[in-house]
């Protein structure tokens, strides 16, 4: 196995790629989409900066990296800012509440480090979840 060392100076640019194929359910790890099948905030990037391949295991996975469209400088404090701003039409609302619902996750990775979190909570027990949803009633997404 091939190590490879990342050296950074102060400010270097170091980028957010998300992992195309890594959202879906958390509890079926193989049920995967493209990232940006979801309403995601989509960067206007250059096709250079769009995405990337990663080693032997990840083509094998199928793995591909794109931008994500953060970046930040290393071992610089970064200001909170906006990334884009989102008006969900109605069926987006309704995938996200589905892919809140069912648990989906997504990957980011940073330097070849992978992070993962879920893209959204319920304030409620699954159960109490399924009640609402029989009983037809919709859920309006916080942010």
């Amino acid at each position: 196995m091939k190590m490879i060392i990342m050296l950074y100076n102060l400010g270097d640019q170091i980028y957010v790629w998300t992992n195309r194929v890594k959202v879906g359910p958390y509890h079926n790890p193989h049920e995967t989409y493209d990232y940006f099948t979801l309403p995601f905030c989509r960067p206007n990037l250059p096709s250079s900066l769009s995405a990337k391949r990663g080693g032997f295991s990840e083509i094998l996975e199928g793995t591909i990296l794109q931008n994500s469209g953060i970046i930040f400088a290393f071992k610089v404090d970064a200001l909170r800012t906006t990334l884009c701003t989102v008006s969900f039409d109605t069926e987006q609302v309704y995938q996200m509440q589905m892919a809140i619902a069912n648990h989906y996750w997504y990957q980011l990775d940073v330097d070849g480090l992978p992070i993962w979190a879920k893209v959204g909570d319920l304030d409620i027990s699954d159960e109490k979840f399924e009640e609402i949803e029989r009983a037809g009633v919709r859920f309006v997404m916080r942010v």
